[in-house]
């Protein structure tokens, strides 16, 4: 079973922090700063620890922004020239999950020397990230945070070029909303643009999901993107946008669908079974559909399960299935398992549910079930 993420932030890791500080600066109080963290450190998940270790940074660190900063940076290990580590990196100095509360250190106490602070971010995010701490300079000095991230976009580190698209998501998860850019996503697309061909794919993976999460909120918008970066792609960049349209393709979004080389689907003789009529929640069915192409098509499957929601909604989510290009007259027959394990990002609720099948975006073919409470 995967190590629980809070373990990264574990007593082993505070002393590495205070005693790498403390090599770098000789009045640094490392006891006062154990003393702060590790009699609670156990009692708190993951970020409220790293929320621990920043308050105590800011009790043991100077008052004065400039020596605090440069306390820490001068405590850093060397930047990463990789997506992660390699086998040889050196295990002194400050980088991976040490960087996240002195990336927050600079979140919070840098709003007023702005320039200073995210300087500071760009030297921390290239021993690990600063995308979380970045957020509050989008939403509190917008325009310089703009032109200095523009600059970085050209930045001969990847995690620097990646902190431009990462940092500026509007929808990042775990991160602050930026609301401005969920409204107007302009001077994100401006970015995203001197982007889409990053060498990198750890960049461009960052890309797609930024452009994801603006298509959540400006479909059309995104999908003339798509359209347009397409137009001549190689393999990399129809590699982002299919990436990028992920959320779209789910939604059916017509237009989009297009842009990806899959027009309303020509088919004939679709099925869509079951291998049992009921199932308890923590197990799963078989789901089965057979169906013909009646030409030469590229076809994207995916099945959507509807469920009682709260207060007595349907909710509806989508899953992917399979992609592929049929040929005319082809028969195909599709199978794959539907679990009904209970899981984090979704509650299940006994009751009736459906399962309709996607193709191209289009509804073609439902099936329903009984979901019961588990039999213990």
């Amino acid at each position: 079973m995967p190590e629980p993420l809070k373990h990264r932030f574990s007593q082993d890791l505070v002393r590495h922090i205070a005693d790498t500080l403390k090599a770098t600066e000789s009045s640094f109080p490392v006891q006062r700063f154990l003393s702060l963290v590790l009699p609670t450190l156990e009692e708190h998940e993951l970020k409220a620890r790293s929320a621990l270790i920043t308050s105590a940074l800011k009790e043991t660190l100077p008052s004065d922004l400039q020596s605090s900063t440069g306390i820490i940076v001068s405590s850093l290990a060397p930047p990463l020239e990789e997506e992660h580590p390699p086998a040889d990196y050196p295990d002194s100095g400050l980088f991976s999950w040490a960087i996240m509360p002195c990336a927050d250190f600079v979140a919070e106490q840098g709003l007023n020397s702005p320039t200073l602070a995210l300087n500071t971010l760009r030297e921390l995010t290239t021993r690990f990230t600063a995308e979380f701490a970045i957020r509050p300079f989008f939403i509190h000095h917008q325009e310089l945070t703009l032109e200095m991230v523009r600059a970085w976009s050209a930045d001969e580190n990847l995690h620097v070029r990646r902190l431009v698209s990462e940092g500026s998501r509007p929808r990042l998860p775990w991160g602050l909303r930026l609301h401005a850019f969920e409204k107007d996503p302009t001077p994100v697309l401006a970015l995203l643009e001197t982007l889409k061909d990053d060498p990198a794919e750890y960049v461009r993976r960052s890309v797609a999901n930024s452009l994801n999460d603006i298509s959540k909120a400006h479909p059309d918008r995104v999908q003339s993107v798509l359209a347009q970066w397409r137009n001549g792609a190689g393999t990399d960049r129809k590699r982002l946008t299919k990436h990028a349209a992920r959320t779209l393709v789910k939604q059916g979004h017509r237009g989009t669908l297009a842009v990806l080389g899959y027009g309303p689907p020509v088919i004939s003789r679709v099925t869509l079974s079951t291998d049992k009529s009921t199932v308890a929640i923590g197990s799963f069915l078989n789901l089965s559909a057979q169906l013909v192409s009646e030409t030469q098509q590229n076809l994207v499957v995916d099945y959507a399960l509807s469920s009682p929601g709260a207060s007595g909604r349907t909710s509806r989510k989508v899953f992917k299935w399979k992609t592929f290009k049929a040929g005319p007259g082809e028969k195909l027959a599709l199978s794959r398992k539907v679990s009904f394990r209970p899981v984090t990002t979704r509650t299940l609720r006994p009751g009736q549910h459906t399962i309709t099948l996607l193709i191209n975006g289009q509804e073609s073919g439902s099936t329903s079930l009984t979901l019961t409470p588990p039999p213990f």
